[in-house]
């Protein structure tokens, strides 16, 4: 199995592209620092309706994935 950085450099040499991170926080999460940014409900709800994503899309992108290393 690949690390994270194996495949970041694998995927810059395949593409001529930089990987970069892109840094949210304090704003993606459970909850902020600067609670008035966000409410908790909006987060809660957010969170909850990232985990209702089906099980066949999260398979189909698993094989996309592995079929675009071959």
């Amino acid at each position: 199995m690949k690390t994270i950085s194996q495949e970041w450099r694998e995927y810059e040499a395949r593409t001529g592209k930089k990987v970069s991170i892109e840094k949210a926080y304090p704003v993606i999460g459970r909850g902020t620092v600067v609670h008035d940014w966000i409410p908790h409900a909006e987060v809660e709800e957010r969170f909850n309706r990232a985990l209702r994503i089906p099980f066949f899309t999260r398979a189909k992108w698993s094989i996309e994935r592995r079929l675009s290393h071959v």
